[in-house]
């Protein structure tokens, strides 16, 4: 590869940019992201993501929505546009797409209903969704789309940007007068961006996710859903111990975490591996209200949470951050503008790992390696 150094290591090998190998060199804290790098997560939030979509599709269309049909393509196809590391708005962007490939005739019996439901029932998800499915069953709404949705959400990904749900809104609530209208009012249905207490697909997405005993340890509320088995139950760790023993040896105290997780449901997997982490550079955006996130453009690819992580290590010396995602790599850009950041890109070793290394590779990250546990061979090999 032109412009890298290829390192060999005791598994496979790694690539380092030429010019990013004397900054490297000289790094004295690190940063991880946490799901693709320390967790295996495409099982439990990937899988989150589309059996949310299929359960409320299967609501709102009047017909069994295959989960199936939200595949990995689909979900890599709008992160790697850089604006989709926030699962509750790719749920919620998959949902609104789909909605708007309905036939027209549904468009105007469509708006009815969400404006009833929003009458009615304003601030309980559940009551409004159960009013909802009520009601559509009522008015005999029956659309079979799953079939084609696939190829049709991986052209509509290519089309959009680091800007995420905003280019994606501006694409979607196109059309005639009638269709936008119905978008509008589902929208206002969805009740998105919202906290769980609001919104149903932050309520349905974690109840999904967490199961019903972690959902209450997290949000303080009862889940409705009696989901006994969470996806996060899926997760497994794929940073080794002896990773990050060395690590510890190499940077001390400096070693955070930034991502876009809740704290709880973070350590749910990692466990004692945060006795690693120096707990003053830790950010987790999803402890952070969905709206606030929107509004202050705190969630990635923005900066905030690389720069807040970082606060505790020392100035002047660069910062290595460690992702697997477009997000994660243009954070790491943006934040380069306050502060000197390095990107260690993890490809992994799954069926999409040749897509990474290649955006990866295009894209000029610093460092490229299958896993985070090529990461101290690689600093030594680098140091020597």
């Amino acid at each position: 590869m032109q412009d890298y150094s290829k390192i060999k290591l005791p598994k496979g090998e790694a690539y380092v940019r030429e010019d990013s190998i004397e900054k490297i060199a000289s790094v004295n804290s690190i940063i991880f992201d946490c799901d693709g790098v320390l967790v295996e997560a495409s099982k439990s939030y990937n899988k989150a993501i589309s059996e949310t979509v299929a359960y409320l599709l299967s609501i709102l269309l009047g017909e069994k929505f295959k989960a199936s049909a939200i595949t990995e393509e689909v979900i890599f196809a709008l992160r790697k546009t850089g604006g989709f590391n926030n699962d509750w708005n790719t749920t919620y962007a998959i949902i609104m797409f789909t909605m708007s490939k309905m036939p027209e005739q549904f468009f105007d019996i469509c708006s009815k209903i969400f404006k009833k439901v929003n009458r009615q029932e304003p601030n309980d998800p559940y009551a409004r969704l159960e009013l909802a499915k009520r009601t559509i069953s009522k008015e005999k709404v029956k659309v079979a789309i799953d079939r084609r949705i696939t190829n049709e959400l991986v052209e509509f990904a290519g089309k959009l940007d680091s800007k995420g749900l905003q280019t994606a809104e501006k694409m979607i609530f196109r059309g005639s007068p009638v269709k936008v209208r119905m978008l509008k009012l589902l929208k206002e249905f969805l009740c998105y961006p919202e906290g769980v207490s609001r919104s149903i697909v932050v309520a349905v997405f974690d109840e999904l996710f967490y199961g019903s005993k972690l959902f209450k340890k997290v949000h303080g509320i009862s889940a409705k859903l009696e989901i006994e088995k969470g996806t996060i139950q899926n997760e497994r760790l794929l940073v080794e111990k002896a990773t990050l023993s060395k690590l510890k040896e190499m940077f001390g105290k400096s070693i955070g975490m930034a991502t876009g997780r809740g704290s709880i449901g973070t350590f749910f997997t990692l466990r004692n591996i945060k006795d690693y982490l120096n707990p003053k550079a830790l950010v987790f955006l999803e402890d952070i209200n969905p709206k606030v996130l929107e509004e202050k453009k705190y969630g990635k690819p923005e900066p905030y949470a690389l720069l807040k992580a970082s606060e505790p290590f020392a100035n002047g010396a660069s910062v290595i951050y460690v992702g697997d995602s477009a997000e994660d790599l243009i954070m790491a850009r943006r934040a380069s503008k306050t502060k000197d950041f390095i990107f260690a890109a993890i490809c992994g070793k799954d069926s999409l790992s040749e897509k990474r290394f290649d955006m990866f590779s295009k894209e000029k990250a610093d460092v490229i390696a299958s896993s985070v546990n090529d990461l101290p061979s690689i600093f030594e090999k680098v140091k020597n």
